[in-house]
């Protein structure tokens, strides 16, 4: 059974373990939380904040009292504190393109501007938080500013984005643009540690109203290992809800918004924390209620029920007809549960929880190529949970040899929340991609 702990300032109460408590996640899917359930009424603002703060510092209380110094503290809450400004900038993004036609993307369409304003909203949060500055602020994202330079509409509703969501009125149009290309840094082994971000992982779910993340990472430039991960799922709902609706796309922001609207609530999503040796924490987005420790749970016997299998919500992300292969291979030709398809990064939080899914396939195109944005972030969520993530073959992915990861993935990515589930699965890979020839 999983191990849970409940964050407190109180160390008596940080210290017990919650040995009969699932995860939320877990609760739910036993019917223990139901949709709907009510929530505390709405507070302010600032007594959100407050609120969010104090449950930031328990947890730093937690993963950093073994440090000799405030590095580790500063590192922890500064990328806290921007996923979260982020998350929430998307969230209001998103509730209005609910009111739009979400399948019309155009050049200045809300998706556009939410990826760019989530992107200098990071980079201005970190270089606010770091000692030297922008020039000391290593990003690899995603977005540049090339077309923003010239002004014109689309500039000046993220910058407004910007602005509002870092409370700073005087930012400029150049300095937005300027914070934004901070991620063009190449990444490799050859410089300092660096950040990697992808503004909004998910850009068809966020369009489509489903699942979306905002995710940041640190890498130790010479080992490839990821130090930190940070994942803002918006429309993950920590508490409430039907996970298992996810996989047909049900479960997004409209449950969120139905949610806010019993309840009052302001962002009812969840944020994961991950540092390397630090294990894994989840939290609700708004800040209601203490950050969670989590491990992901591997089931021993098969008397247990079988583990869905998530992969990519969209086929043109992952080849659909080879993972239900590989997942009939793990059940020796038995029949393989329903997968759960599942947008962005999300699918590494709910392996990191437990309970819901213990395997994890991604098998892109041949020519296409993995960012590194796309998986870092998760990477750590599940292995400081217990789990394990490697392409195809079973190899670490190397995250530090530029924006990309290597050409020759085996195939593709496929992650197990324990050694012995992702064992399992690079076995079947193998196993299928012999059957197949793929």
């Amino acid at each position: 059974m999983a191990q849970c702990t409940q964050l407190s300032r109180n160390s008596q109460e940080r210290n017990k373990t919650c040995s009969n408590v699932r995860s939320p996640v877990q609760q739910r899917r036993q019917g223990r939380i139901r949709a709907g359930r009510s929530l505390p009424r709405a507070r302010s603002m600032a007594a959100k904040m407050q609120s969010m703060n104090e449950h930031v510092a328990a947890l730093l209380d937690v993963t950093c009292a073994d440090d000799a110094d405030e590095e580790n503290r500063s590192l922890y809450r500064t990328a806290i504190d921007a996923v979260k400004r982020a998350s929430d900038m998307c969230h209001g993004v998103q509730r209005g393109l609910a009111e739009e036609d979400t399948k019309a993307k155009q050049d200045d369409s809300p998706v556009t501007i939410a990826d760019y304003a989530a992107q200098a909203v990071i980079a201005l949060t970190l270089m606010q938080n770091s000692k030297g500055g922008s020039e000391n602020v290593r990003l690899v994202a995603e977005e540049d500013a090339n077309e923003l330079r010239d002004g014109g509409r689309l500039t000046e509703a993220v910058a407004n984005l910007v602005r509002t969501a870092m409370d700073d009125g005087e930012l400029t149009n150049a300095q937005v643009c300027d914070a934004i290309d901070v991620g063009l840094y190449e990444g490799g082994d050859q410089g300092g540690n660096f950040w990697v971000l992808d503004p909004i992982d998910g850009t068809r779910g966020f369009v489509g109203r489903r699942q979306y993340a905002v995710c940041l990472g640190y890498v130790d430039a010479k080992t490839g290992d990821v130090l930190l991960g940070v994942l803002g799922c918006p429309n993950l709902p920590f508490r409430g809800g039907d996970v298992m609706r996810l996989s047909d796309g049900q479960e997004g922001l409209d449950s969120v918004l139905a949610a806010e609207a019993r309840s009052e609530q302001g962002v009812a999503g969840s944020v994961f924390f991950a540092a390397k040796g630090k294990g894994t924490y989840v939290g609700p987005l708004d800040g209601s209620a203490p950050f969670v420790a989590i491990g992901a749970k591997a089931r021993q016997s098969e008397e247990d029920a079988p583990p869905a299998f998530m992969e990519s919500y969209d086929a043109r992300h992952s080849d659909h007809s080879f993972s239900g292969v590989v997942a009939s291979t793990i059940f020796d030709g038995k029949s393989a549960p329903p997968p759960l398809r599942v947008d962005s990064q999300c699918k590494y939080g709910l392996l990191a929880m437990g309970g819901i899914a213990d395997i994890y396939m991604r098998f892109p195109p041949s020519k296409y190529r993995e960012k590194i944005w796309d998986h870092v972030a998760g990477i750590c969520v599940v292995e400081e949970a217990g789990g394990v993530v490697s392409d195809a073959k079973g190899r670490k992915l190397r995250v530090n040899e530029g924006r990309f990861l290597p050409e020759d993935l085996g195939g593709g990515i496929c992650a197990g929340s324990s050694q012995s589930w992702h064992g399992r699965l690079v076995d079947a890979i193998a196993v299928a991609a012999a059957a197949t020839q793929k």
